[in-house]
């Protein structure tokens, strides 16, 4: 089956879904990846993430989610624990084995009487926990921050694959005035 739900808003699932990562006066927007087979808790968490100014897609089992990751990698991934077939945990692990997905943030959303998930899910990589019952507005708050921080991550990343070109540049430079010194 799809256990797929796209939808563009909150109220009106038949609109067509905006684009992923798209601009929004001329700021990029970020996408969220909902991974939760309760169709009430996928629908607050998707209407709380859009009125926090992201883009959602939701998956309604990790099976599916995996399928949509790796179809269009989101911002993060935002997953229940329990779920059939492909769990939150299993899911996190298959992210963060993955070579084209394992940046992408994991934040695992359980009930309290999970706690032994919790431990598992983080020694599988998962960088958030959030317990249920919780406030929408710290599940956004949680969602911004390690949305930020991949984005810091990334302009890190860049400015060490520019330095190391520079160096690079630098060091055939160099030999270069060795050699011609030389002759």
């Amino acid at each position: 089956g799809t256990g797929v739900l796209e939808s563009s808003g909150p109220m009106d699932p038949s609109s067509t879904p905006p684009s992923p990562a798209g601009d929004i006066d001329g700021r990029v927007v970020e996408e969220i990846l909902v991974v939760d087979d309760s169709p009430t808790m996928a629908k607050l968490l998707e209407m709380g993430l859009r009125a926090a100014g992201f883009h959602v897609r939701v998956a309604t089992n990790g099976t599916d989610g995996l399928a949509m990751a790796l179809e269009r990698p989101p911002d993060l991934v935002l997953a229940d624990v329990m779920m059939p077939g492909l769990s939150g945990t299993e899911l996190c692990e298959r992210i963060k084995s993955n070579e084209r997905l394992r940046e992408i943030p994991v934040m695992i959303v359980s009930s309290k009487a999970e706690g032994e998930m919790k431990v598992r899910g983080l020694e599988l990589g998962a960088d958030d926990y959030v317990t249920k019952p919780f406030h929408p507005r710290e599940v956004m708050a949680r969602a911004r921050s390690l949305v930020r921080l991949r984005e810091a991550q990334r302009e890190v990343a860049e400015r060490n694959s520019e330095l190391e070109a520079a160096l690079d540049r630098l060091n055939r430079t160099q030999t270069q005035l060795v050699q011609s010194e030389r002759l």
